[in-house]
């Protein structure tokens, strides 16, 4: 039987399969035994392409990572000069919508456990604060921008909880609690302008 050439592999397939795993297994139990086995290669391969397991993992987080970014600062783009809340609304949608349209990506980025997770998410979300703050700062030239900042960073982490708690229960969840969380934080923003005022 002739052999025909080597299958290669791209590196969207085997994060593909690291995702998936990781997503089933966790970090700490998946193996790369079970990555290869999911993108249907060989250990070789993965460790031709990554040093390791922890290699791997990185790489797969920092895309995912990138692309949950990627959406979320589309979403504030597309509302940015709009009303303060349809502003703050598309935001807490943004984060349920990429749940929803990449579900292995935010659970690995969210609900999985893996090395620097906390360093990594700390940083995206402070790099995120700060671009609703400029916007926040631009809007209310009066607001304190340190404030602006400290209110921008509960607001990311507001609507990370926010589709964490809507996790797969639907559109009409996700509005419901999108909603809840655009009214809390209008009321606090209320209190915030006022304050400076």
């Amino acid at each position: 039987m002739a052999r025909g050439r080597p299958r290669t592999f791209s590196d969207d397939v085997l994060l593909a399969a690291a995702r998936s795993a990781l997503v089933d297994h966790g970090y700490h139990e998946v193996t790369m035994d079970e990555i290869a086995r999911r993108a249907g290669t060989s250990k070789q391969t993965l460790y031709a392409r990554y040093e390791d397991k922890a290699g791997l993992v990185t790489e797969c987080v920092r895309q995912d990572c990138a692309a949950m970014a990627d959406h979320l600062r589309s979403s504030y783009r597309e509302v940015r000069g709009r009303s303060l809340h349809t502003q703050v609304r598309a935001g807490m949608f943004a984060v349920a919508e990429f749940a929803a349209l990449e579900p292995e990506r935010f659970q690995l980025v969210m609900q999985v456990d893996w090395p620097e997770k906390f360093t990594t998410l700390e940083r995206l979300q402070a790099e995120l604060a700060d671009e609703i703050a400029a916007s926040f700062t631009a809007g209310f030239p009066d607001i304190d921008p340190r404030r602006a900042v400290d209110l921008s960073a509960l607001l990311v982490s507001l609507g990370w909880r926010t589709a964490l708690q809507a996790d797969g229960s639907g559109a009409d969840r996700v509005a419901e609690l999108a909603g809840l969380a655009t009214g809390l934080t209008m009321h606090g923003l209320a209190g915030l302008l006022t304050a400076s005022e």
